[in-house]
């Protein structure tokens, strides 16, 4: 400051010499170029101190600079030392994914506003240091008052709108996690998604024992049977949009039965009709002689005709939402992003083992139809042990080809027609009637799983494998042979 004084008084005195000089300077040559060195002094002055303000600006800007990057920094140091023993802690290792992220943030955002070290603590410590300067100012300088305070609220109004964007972004981001995961913990969603299968699977019981439950027709026709089965994404991101969080299936056993009976409703018809048929009479008359007659004579031919009606999941959740729009718009964002939990609810172990879906010489030259049956095998997770065949008609469902529903003996009678190795074609059903590895229920419903290609066959044993051909083959098949074959709605 003291040199900046004296600098500014050597400018003054060069200003008042070389005006003193000036005057009168036309008659004297000499003075003339006393006043020439006599400005070009006072304009060397003025530069020095302009340069030395600026200089003292700079530095001051510097300090304030290297103070935020230093409290940045110790606030990363402190955060990385508070993370490593969040870590150690029992809650945090309980806790899953997105409780881990919270945390982190919670234990992020205290340490940086301790050391002020956030982009909005930065911000309001300029504009705080800015209305200073210009308080002085405005003090020492009251012309121009309204230009500086406009100025002021411009720049204001800056920093707020960038801050708030800042802001935004962050809680846009956040936003998007919440709006994007299933909030409940994985069990319980495995629990409710097998809640409803189970429903399913009682419903598919039903129509399997038709014949059993309603004797004395001589024809049973059922159709649209083949459809029951669900989507399990779509399930947990309507729990999880109308619901929330759910601790319990007990919570929502309501709502559940309230949506399987919604989908689904089985119409039982009887048909009659009159049917004549060729009675053959034999009598011997009087004489001893034996006649044979014949003559058509009327009959009910009874039908049973048990159709299925079978309302998509997707309509019934958008109709329950019709009037509220932000229940709608959580379920289709969880439903887009499989809540944020693909990991739950498809095979991700089973993926990373075998190096990704699909691959193989066989695979790669199937066709886009085949190709589906298997990506969709690798992302169906399994209903439970016991649920081979349920697996099997949810990975078709899933592949876009419709649940064909039944039990492995079913399907290996309905659906294959070889054990010739050389017909076996990838995404084809691998079944036999009745297995010679497992359960009575093995035994009683055969096994069932999906040829995936090069001597592969994924199944469901109460959770989903790979295992090669020859391998189930010698498992399942010791006492009844093999079976391969499409349902009939894949087109081959």
């Amino acid at each position: 400051m003291a040199k900046v004084s004296a600098l500014s008084g050597l400018a003054k005195g060069s200003e008042t010499v070389r005006d003193y000089l000036s005057h009168g300077s036309d008659e004297n040559k000499g003075v003339e170029a006393g006043e020439k060195t006599a400005d070009a002094s006072s304009k060397l002055i003025h530069g020095i101190k302009k340069y030395s303000d600026k200089k003292k600006a700079k530095k001051g800007y510097d300090l304030t600079n290297k103070d935020y990057k230093i409290r940045k920094r110790k606030s990363k140091l402190e955060f990385r030392d508070a993370r490593e023993n969040l870590k150690k802690t029992n809650e945090y290792k309980r806790a899953n994914a997105y409780k881990r992220f919270q945390k982190k943030n919670q234990v992020k955002a205290a340490i940086r506003r301790e050391n002020k070290s956030r982009l909005r603590d930065r911000i309001k410590e300029n504009l705080i240091g800015s209305l200073k300067g210009s308080k002085k100012f405005i003090v020492r300088k009251a012309k121009g008052l309204m230009i500086i305070f406009i100025g002021l609220i411009i720049l204001g109004t800056f920093f707020i709108n960038f801050a708030g964007t800042g802001m935004t972004g962050f809680m846009n981001s956040t936003s998007s996690v919440l709006t994007t995961s299933y909030l409940s913990k994985p069990n319980v969603l495995n629990e409710i998604n097998q809640s409803f299968s189970a429903m399913e699977s009682e419903l598919q019981n039903e129509v399997d024992h038709v014949k059993n439950n309603y004797p004395g027709y001589d024809e049973y026709i059922l159709n649209n049977t083949e459809y029951i089965g669900h989507n399990v994404h779509e399930l947990l991101s309507y729990i999880t949009s109308r619901c929330g969080e759910v601790k319990s299936v007990s919570e929502v056993e309501s709502i559940l039965k309230e949506l399987f009976e919604s989908m689904y409703d089985l119409e039982y018809r009887e048909e009659v009709e009159i049917r004549y048929r060729t009675v053959t009479e034999t009598y011997t008359d009087e004489d001893g002689n034996e006649y044979t007659e014949s003559h058509e004579e009327p009959y009910e031919y009874k039908k049973l005709i048990v159709t299925l009606h079978k309302k998509e999941m997707d309509s019934i959740i958008r109709k329950v939402f019709a009037n509220y729009p932000d229940n709608l718009k959580h379920y289709e964002a969880l439903f887009l992003a499989q809540g944020n939990m693909g990991e739950a609810f498809g095979n991700s172990d089973l993926i990373s083992a075998n190096g990704g879906v699909g691959g193989g010489v066989e695979y790669e030259a199937s066709s886009e139809v085949q190709k589906k049956i298997v990506n969709a095998a690798y992302i169906t997770p399994s209903p439970g042990a016991g649920w081979c065949a349920m697996w099997v008609s949810q990975v078709y469902q899933n592949a876009g080809l419709g649940y064909i529903g039944g039990n492995a003996c079913d399907m290996y009678r309905n659906y294959t027609f070889t054990s010739d190795r050389s017909k076996l074609k990838v995404g084809m059903l691998v079944a036999v009637e009745s297995s010679s590895s497992g359960s009575t229920a093995g035994l009683t419903y055969g096994h069932v799983g999906i040829y995936i290609g090069d001597g592969k066959v994924m199944d469901n044993i109460g959770r989903i494998r790979v295992t090669t051909l020859d391998n189930w083959i010698a498992s399942f098949c010791k006492h009844h042979p093999v079976g391969f074959g499409f349902p009939p709605n894949v087109k081959k």
